[in-house]
């Protein structure tokens, strides 16, 4: 199991109540599992996000590329991993 740390942070009143009924109905048996299982739903979709974003900005930039004729862009690695996976 990893360390867990603890962090402290200040939340506004309706997330108070939220985690509290969530408790209170018995999802989580108390206010800190309730949160922990909020930031990781939270980190996972943003994580998504930023994935499906940085998806469209590439794309973006290939097409741009592509309509000048030159590479404007250079990020190491990442090219040769993104137009590989598009040639396929």
């Amino acid at each position: 199991m990893k360390e867990k740390k603890i962090i402290h942070l200040t939340v506004d009143d309706e997330t108070v109540e939220f985690v509290d009924t969530l408790v209170t109905w018995g999802f989580y048996k108390d206010r800190s599992e309730a949160l922990r299982e909020i930031l990781k739903l939270g980190r996972e979709k943003l994580r998504e996000n930023l994935v499906s974003n940085f998806t469209i900005l590439i794309d973006k930039i290939l097409e741009f590329e592509k309509k000048i004729g030159k590479q404007v862009v250079t990020i190491p690695g990442l090219r040769q991993t993104v137009t590989s996976d598009r040639e396929m």
